[in-house]
């Protein structure tokens, strides 16, 4: 019966183990996703969902009425747009 159990409790200790690598895996995944450091806040305005406002990380803002009047017009562009609603980005 030790036996057993011993044998149970090693298969328990690298199923943890293996657990425990998938998880830091995932995480180093996670953290890996970066943008340029180029990359630049733009308007897509023919996108299939309706005008968006892409920022410098990647982040999505889909334009109201307002904001689109304002761009039409040249009130606003990406960079205030982005200063706006997220305090923009270095550079």
């Amino acid at each position: 019966m030790t036996r057993e159990r011993e044998l149970l409790q090693q298969a328990l200790d690298a199923l943890d183990r293996a657990i425990g690598d998938a998880e830091r895996h995932h995480r180093r995944q996670q953290m890996s996703v970066s943008y340029p450091s180029d990359s630049r806040p733009h308007i897509q305005m023919r996108h299939i969902d309706g005008p968006v406002l892409w920022m410098r990380d990647g982040r999505a803002h889909w334009l109201t009425i307002w904001e689109r009047i304002a761009v039409r017009f040249g009130w606003q562009d990406a960079y205030s747009l982005e200063r706006k609603y997220w305090g923009g980005s270095n550079g």
